[in-house]
Order: structure tokens, then C-alpha cells, then sequence
């Protein structure tokens, strides 16, 4: 009797191993694999297109970057996956096959050793691109600042900021290392936007690759917003509860039948409300004009601007739509004032361009006011605030209450 062998279709995870892919895990979820003893030279979609077992899919639709359309921001532009050559500009390969993710200092190409518990063993590497260097020795673009030769390029729109990151992270105030944060709470790049770890990443897990949200935050946050939404805020509103002072209700929110509760737009007397009440005033940016005025008119016209009012639900709340432009005319985000990196300015971070200090003429309320240059110059109207129509280049130079801000 004759014996017939019988060969059955390799299992996805015996093709992966016959093409040199093994399944051994690494250190977590994001580390390498390691493979056979080939002499085939792999691209990096031959065995990241799929996942295998912790290992998160890196390339195809369900992967991080262009060709998963559910990826609202990723590190290299366009609609398509990277190309090895594009990986290379990140990941160093000499450990490879041991476990290891290893990424490349973008000026001196030395390797830098991603430790899964420890996030902060990132900002090194993302700190060596967003200086004003960019990518001298890792680039694959025209120049060090088109790191992966997709014609996005480091300084310019719509990454203006890019290249001063670094510069800002080592300011006095701010989220990094040289603010106010204990030790436990020090932020740092990539994380999951909780205190202590990091703001950038998707979905609420480390991932440098892409994100669900835009600027490749870990948590919600929508840069291009018309109409204020609270999700859009999660990423800044999620993290500043943990920390009494800065919630979104002190941000944002007055006292009910207090000076600051008006209605901020035209339209009728519940338009425009402030989202949230408190037991006083707690922002630290608030009108300081007189308190018995309204900011409308009677017939409910637009005057110049509001006389009393909490400044910060101003700006995002009712103006924001009118107010900011970048690629589009969209409304303003708390990063259109505060440099969220780092900044040399105490009061409330600001950007050092807008020149933000503090007056002390009353003797209840410590007054704020901008640099008096920029009254009459459009320098809010480009990087890095970008307000689409400067009101303060066409009113008085203006005051408003910083702390402690006393109804009175």
C-alpha cells in the first residue's frame, strides 16, 4: 500500500519564519523580533504587515501610517506606507534581531535605546529633530530638514514650530524638565497624556508612528476646531485635572450671577454662556474694564469687545471660529498662545514672542499685559500664534486681571 504524505497550507506564523521572520517576542509590544539566520535581505513591510501576538501592525490598513485611513496624523506625509529607506531615518538596526528597538540621533547617528519603562528614553531622539538643526546626518530629503524626502519640511508651514521644540523644552516654565511639576509628574514626549508621562502617542499607548488624533497626540485633541467642542480639548483638559488652578473649569468657568457671567455673542441671552460655573473667579485672564457693561448692545451688536469677561472663554469660546489661521481659518487652541514645550514667560507660559508681563497699578488686582510692540504690528498674525485678524492692532492698549483676580 502506497503512503501518501499530505502537506498542509503553512499557518501565517510558518510563512512569517520560512521568510525569516521568527516569533519570538521582545522586551514589550513595540520591540523588535527576532529572526532566522538569512542571508534575504527583508524590507520591514515583509514583517510588519501583520500582527503577531502583542506585536501591533505596523504597515497595510490596520497598521500606522498612510494607508490606514482611520490615521488622522503620522509621522511621514502621505497616503501610502513607508519605505524601508524612510524607516532607516529612526530606527538604527544593529540589535535587530536581539529584542531591541534602537533609534538613530538625527545629528550624530548614534544609536539610542528605547527603554519600554522608561518613556523619557525617547525625548533624546525626538529632541535631535526638533532642534534648529533638524536631521543633519539621518536625513533622506533634499536637506536635514526633510528628514524623510516626502517634501514636508521642518520649519516651515505647516510645521512651523518644528525646529524650536528643543530650544523651548529646556525653558524656565512649561511642561518640560524646568517647570513646576514634581518629579513623579515631569512630562516628557511620548506617553499616554496622563501626568508623568507623555502627550504625544495614540490612542492612549506610546506610538511615534501615527495617531487616531492630530499632531500625533496620545489622547483626543483637535487642532482645527470651529465651535467649541470639550473633546477636542481632551488631551490639555484630561491631564490639567489632576492639578487644582488649571482644570478646565478654573480656565474657563465664572461665578453664577457674578461680574464675568454675561453672555459672551449675539443672538440672545443664553448664547454664548460660559460652559462652567465655580465658587469664584478662578481664570487668570480676565477683562479688567469696567464691570457694569455688557459686551453687546442692547439690540445685541457687536461694541469692540467685551469690557468685563473671562478672556480665556473669549478667545476659544466665542472669537476662536473668527480668530485663527494656520493652514485654515479654524478656532483658536490653547496652543495658539501657550507654548505648551516650554517658555520663559511665569505667567501662564505664553509664548515669549507676545511678551506677556505682569503690572502691579491696582492695589486689589495684580494686572497683565502684552508687550506694547505688538499693539501695532501683525506679529500675532504669524508663527507661532497665528491669529487670523489681530484685534489689538485697531483698540487701546488693553489690561487684564492675573491674580488674584477679587470681584470688586
Amino acid at each position: 500500500m502506497n503512503t501518501r504524505i499530505f502537506l498542509l497550507i503553512p499557518s501565517l506564523l510558518s510563512l512569517l519564519i520560512i521568510t525569516a521572520c521568527g516569533p519570538d517576542e521582545g522586551p514589550d509590544a513595540l520591540s523588535t523580533r527576532t529572526v532566522s539566520t538569512s542571508e534575504t535581505v527583508l524590507e520591514c513591510s515583509d514583517c510588519h504587515a501583520v500582527a503577531l501576538t502583542s506585536r501591533r501592525q505596523i504597515f497595510g490598513t490596520g497598521g500606522d501610517f498612510g494607508a490606514n485611513p482611520g490615521q488622522t496624523s503620522h509621522h511621514i506625509a502621505g497616503l501610502d506606507d513607508p519605505t524601508t529607506a524612510q524607516c532607516r531615518v529612526c530606527h538604527e538596526l544593529s540589535a535587530h534581531t536581539q529584542g531591541t528597538v534602537l533609534l538613530r540621533h538625527a545629528d550624530s547617528g548614534a544609536a539610542i535605546r528605547y527603554n519600554p519603562a522608561n518613556p523619557s528614553s525617547l525625548e533624546p531622539f525626538c529632541l535631535s529633530c526638533h532642534d534648529p538643526l533638524g536631521a543633519t546626518t539621518t536625513s533622506i530629503g533634499a536637506d536635514a530638514y526633510e528628514p524623510f524626502g516626502d517634501g514636508e519640511v521642518l520649519g516651515l508651514p505647516p510645521y512651523p514650530y518644528a525646529t524650536r521644540i528643543a530650544d523651548s523644552w529646556s525653558k524656565a516654565y512649561g511642561h518640560g524638565p524646568n517647570g513646576n511639576h514634581s518629579p513623579a509628574d515631569r512630562l516628557t514626549c511620548m506617553g499616554n497624556g496622563q501626568p508623568g508621562t507623555g502627550c504625544h502617542g495614540n490612542n492612549g499607548t506610546i506610538n511615534a508612528h501615527g495617531s487616531v488624533s492630530q499632531v500625533l497626540a496620545a489622547r483626543e485633541f483637535e487642532y482645527d476646531i470651529g465651535t467649541y467642542v470639550e473633546l477636542n480639548f481632551d488631551l490639555c483638559f484630561n491631564c490639567h485635572s489632576s492639578y487644582a488652578g488649571v482644570t478646565k473649569e478654573d480656565t474657563f468657568g465664572v461665578l453664577a450671577g457674578g461680574i464675568l457671567d454675561d453672555f459672551y455673542g449675539p443672538g440672545g441671552p443664553n448664547i454664548g454662556k460660559p460652559p462652567y460655573y465655580t465658587s469664584g473667579v478662578t481664570t487668570h485672564f480676565a477683562d479688567h474694564n469696567d464691570p457694569s457693561a455688557s459686551p453687546y448692545n442692547d439690540d445685541g451688536a457687536y461694541t469692540l469687545g467685551p469690557v468685563t469677561s473671562n478672556l480665556q472663554w473669549f478667545h476659544i469660546g466665542i472669537q476662536g471660529s473668527a480668530l485663527r489661521g494656520t493652514i485654515t481659518d479654524s478656532g483658536i487652541h490653547c496652543v495658539n498662545c501657550h507654548d505648551v514645550h516650554g517658555s520663559n514667560s511665569p505667567y501662564g507660559a505664553v509664548y515669549d514672542e507676545i511678551g506677556y508681563t505682569n503690572i502691579f497699578p491696582d492695589p486689589v488686582n495684580i494686572l497683565g499685559k502684552m508687550d506694547d510692540a505688538n499693539y501695532g504690528s501683525n506679529l500675532l498674525g504669524n508663527n507661532p500664534t497665528y491669529c487670523s485678524f489681530n484685534c489689538h492692532r485697531y483698540q487701546p492698549i488693553t489690561n487684564a486681571w492675573f491674580e488674584p483676580i477679587i470681584e470688586q
